[in-house]
């Protein structure tokens, strides 16, 4: 019988330190896994939001507007835009679910259609099948648009006018972002934003220059 409980003894010594080596080695392994995650994530971005180029202001009606120029391509945003230049944990690659985030698609379609198609269209000959306008709209938490920004091809040739005129009725429409600000993706973002993308051949024919 004390033989028989010496033995158990042994195993239940061997069972407990196999115990304490495998939680070891689990918190070792989950250790690595987030070191691994850290130097894998998207770099977060805490300071102002730099675009490289060539920079100018342009004066609109009420506004101005920074005019960055990047080899065949302008962007173009709202001087006194705020949220750009601000950190969100929405930046953080594992939180960028831009597929969670719907909004009326066809009404932005109009204000595209309505204002910026036309100047794509005076352009008589077709823009390159790669080259693309795109309008990326910045919003709070409970999805009001606040900022948008703008990128398209030089030969667009879109006035300032025309910009601040298409910011103008965005901003002041029912255009918002709808998502859950309670998932996991959004609920410590300070903002979210979604990039949208127009083929410029296609807005140059909706223009009327086939």
């Amino acid at each position: 019988k004390s033989v028989h409980c010496q033995y158990m003894m042994v195993v239940l010594f061997f069972s407990l330190l196999i115990s304490v080596s495998s939680l070891a080695q689990n918190q070792d392994t989950m250790q690595k896994e987030k070191q691994e995650l850290e130097m894998h994530r998207f770099p977060v971005i805490k300071t102002l939001m730099k675009f490289s180029g060539k920079k100018s202001i342009a004066k609109g009606s009420n506004d101005e507007y920074v005019i960055v120029e990047q080899r065949n391509y302008i962007i173009v945003y709202n001087k006194s835009n705020t949220l750009i230049h601000t950190y969100s944990s929405f930046m953080e690659e594992e939180n960028m679910r831009m597929d969670l985030i719907n909004f009326d698609k066809p009404l932005l379609d109009s204000y595209v259609n309505k204002i910026l198609s036309p100047l794509f269209g005076n352009k008589p000959d077709a823009f390159p099948d790669l080259e693309f306008m795109s309008v990326s709209l910045y919003a709070d938490r409970d999805g009001n648009i606040k900022e948008l920004t703008m990128s398209y091809p030089k030969d667009a040739k879109i006035p300032v006018s025309a910009i601040e005129k298409f910011e103008d009725i965005i901003l002041k429409s029912n255009l918002k972002l709808v998502f859950d600000k309670n998932s996991p993706y959004f609920r410590d973002a300070t903002w979210v934003s979604i990039t949208w993308m127009y083929s410029a051949e296609e807005l140059r024919k909706r223009g009327g220059k086939e």
